[in-house]
């Protein structure tokens, strides 16, 4: 179980087409903080498939990609993507 796990759930359970969540509804649908490097770099947000990023399986494994990341405003977007 990834601790990014609740997020796919809320995703999987969302009826919206796009999602906008601040970083903080994200950190409370967690029950834990994003580490440092999710305020600082866009490449933490990335629709990655393989590779190291293993938060973004949790988006992608719920059919919604990262469609805009707002690190001034500290927001993300995730579209459905099927």
């Amino acid at each position: 179980m990834s601790k990014y796990d609740p997020l796919k759930d809320y995703l999987i359970k969302s009826q919206e087409r796009v999602i906008r969540l601040s970083f903080a509804q994200i950190e409370g649908i967690l029950e834990n903080q994003l580490p440092q490097s999710a305020f600082r770099y866009n490449a933490w947000w990335s629709n990655e498939i393989d590779g190291n990023h293993v938060q973004s399986h949790s988006w992608m494994d719920a059919g919604y990609g990262t469609k805009d990341v707002d690190l001034n405003s500290l927001s993300v977007t995730f579209e459905k993507t099927n």
